[in-house]
């Protein structure tokens, strides 16, 4: 084993033995367990956020607070590594290699952290406490003697709202907070261990139509009535379903048909998501929806108008960082497979920032493979012993992998290398 190796090897053990002696593991169990008992909706998260800004202020992390125009999104940055060795500058290039980590930290509606996001943020919080202790040069081991060979080190923690709604990442994707990053890892917990699950491109489209109104029984066919442009529109989607390619989804629901039984709706709004892994999928899903929506329009002599709210994208798959986390995962006697896209069955934000920066993503069961994400069942699971234990493994797999990308020699190079190459298929409208 060269010295490099070794180096490398001793600095992901001692990644568990940061966690435990500098108290970091019980500071995610602590995190997770606040939130998950105060849960806060999208782009109301300002306990949460709070948490997590002074967890990091403490451990000597730069925080920058309402990111991107978002009241919630934060980015704490912590630049830790010596450009030394023994005394002496190091030769050759000073750039810090970056590093960071997700935290996501909206719940839903009614149902708390059905969907895992207290795990998500205290995880990435760990895992970024400890990498930075290790590279530390104030709090440095002697342990570890040789890592001023792979400084300076920037790790930073995105802190990214609304998940679940308008997508914070979104937002901060296109205000550059992404740029510049090395190499991204996020957790998410859910019923398998997996690596590297494919996320589909959605996008919700608010439809509203507009008609008349009139008394429902003694003058009704003086009305148009909105409410069944929407109901049209809904039966023109189902009756397309089958000619639509087998991996576009569509769900909706309608916001507003009506206030009282006697009177024609002149007013009805419903949204439509649409979902598919491919954009060819994806486009045929949004002209059928369309289509509808005139079909409804046409039929009742409603106005229809259509919002096209932000897009989720599909992610740029890094294989380098799948099988980083799979081996990583192997090592902590957690089996998990990369993988394919039989498994696309959700959509995330991260998709967009996957658009900017690689990122390398796994999940940990937490709950049995028959239990449903978005139920009052999961969020049980995602405040349980073992949910939150989830998060300290978390933790500690995405430092040893920050760890691989910042002393592997030539990964994070590889890891460039599949980004561009990803980026590439993008435009050229695969994934």
């Amino acid at each position: 084993m060269s010295k490099r190796d070794q180096t490398k090897a001793r600095a992901k053990a001692y990644v568990d033995k940061v966690l435990l002696d500098s108290g970091i593991s019980e500071e995610v169990r602590y995190i997770a367990s606040y939130l998950h008992e105060r849960p806060e909706i999208s782009s109301q998260e300002v306990e949460s956020s709070r948490l997590l800004v002074e967890h990091l202020r403490r451990r000597g992390f730069a925080v920058a607070q309402d990111v991107a125009g978002l009241d919630t999104a934060f980015v704490a940055e912590k630049l830790v590594g010596s450009t030394k060795i023994n005394g002496v500058e190091r030769k050759g290039s000073t750039k810090p290699t970056s590093v960071a980590f997700l935290a996501e930290y909206d719940a839903l509606p009614d149902l708390g952290h059905a969907c895992g996001h207290n795990l998500i943020a205290a995880a990435a919080y760990g895992a970024a406490a400890a990498l930075s202790q290790i590279f530390s040069v104030e709090t440095g081991s002697p342990e570890l003697p040789d890592m001023g060979h792979f400084g300076p080190v920037k790790v930073v923690v995105f802190g990214t709202p609304a998940e679940e709604s308008k997508g914070g990442k979104i937002v901060m994707a296109d205000a550059g907070c992404f740029n510049g990053v090395d190499a991204a890892f996020y957790f998410h917990p859910g019923t398998q261990n997996v690596v590297g699950v494919p996320w589909l491109m959605s996008q919700t489209l608010t439809v509203t139509f507009h008609g008349r109104s009139a008394h429902a029984a003694v003058n009704p066919h003086k009305g148009i009535n909105a409410l069944t442009a929407v109901l049209v529109m809904f039966s023109s989607i189902n009756g397309l379903r089958q000619n639509l390619p087998r991996g576009v989804l569509i769900n909706g629901i309608i916001k507003e048909g009506g206030r009282v039984v006697n009177i024609i709706p002149e007013y009805a709004e419903a949204d439509v998501e649409v979902r598919a892994l491919s954009e060819r999928d994806f486009r045929e899903g949004i002209a059928a929806v369309k289509r509808s929506v005139e079909a409804g329009a046409v039929a009742t002599e409603a106005r229809a108008a259509i919002r096209e709210l932000a897009k989720y994208e599909a992610k740029v798959r890094i294989p380098a960082l799948d099988r980083l986390l799979r081996d990583i995962l192997g090592e902590a006697g957690i089996p998990a497979r990369i993988a394919d896209d039989s498994l696309a069955r959700a959509s995330s934000d991260a998709g967009n920032a996957s658009r900017r920066m690689p990122i390398g993503d796994f999940m940990l069961a937490i709950a049995p493979r028959t239990t449903a994400l978005h139920s009052a069942e999961f969020a049980k699971y995602a405040g349980s012993k073992e949910g939150i234990e989830a998060a300290v493994t978390a933790a500690s797999v995405m430092a040893k992998a920050a760890l691989e990308v910042i002393m592997e020699e030539g990964l994070k190079e590889e890891v460039n290398a599949q980004f561009k190459k990803g980026l590439e298929g993008t435009a050229e409208g695969g994934v």
